[in-house]
């Protein structure tokens, strides 16, 4: 009962993208990039979710502990003031931490989060770069690979954080 502060996921971003596209990381999948990464992302929210409402209705009662997920960012800033690298950059913000913020504040992914998330594994796969892609509408562009959440999923999600952890390494 002495710790106070829990973390459900550690920067389900890299896992996800690393995993499930590139083949960085376990489990090394990479033949569908535009598909695997979305499914991963949507699960470990799914499982984040769980994991909150387990600990708040059958710990933090007693304990009086928080829980959150802590994301990762790579920072970076637009080349110039041009639209073009005004878009790219909040491109890139949303897909670094939209993808797994959004839907835990907002109780679902957001209309201005970018088509990164099933194109930059294509992408990237193929050591191309994805600038342009960023104006992107996510659910236009992926379609049925972004899987919905439920009403209760949505209900579940949105506030599932006490506190929202952040990394960045420069």
């Amino acid at each position: 009962d002495g710790v106070k502060g829990w973390i459900t996921l550690n920067e389900p971003w890299v896992f996800c993208t690393f995993g499930y596209c590139t083949g960085q990381h376990a489990p090394e999948i990479t033949d569908q990039p535009g598909v695997h990464p979305n499914l991963a992302a949507h699960n470990a929210l799914l499982a984040h979710v769980r994991v909150v409402h387990i600990y708040r209705t059958e710990f933090k009662p007693n304990q009086q502990g928080e829980i959150g997920i802590s994301l990762n960012c790579e920072w970076m800033e637009p080349m110039n003031n041009s639209p073009r690298d005004k878009r790219t950059w909040q491109g890139a913000l949303d897909f670094g931490v939209g993808w797994f913020a959004d839907p835990i504040y907002f109780a679902d992914y957001q209309n201005n989060l970018s088509c990164f998330v099933c194109l930059w594994c294509v992408f990237v796969a193929q050591q191309r770069f994805v600038a342009a892609l960023s104006a992107c509408r996510m659910r236009h562009v992926v379609g049925n690979r972004l899987p919905e959440f439920t009403e209760e999923e949505k209900t579940l999600l949105k506030g599932s954080t006490d506190f929202f952890g952040l990394n960045h390494c420069a």
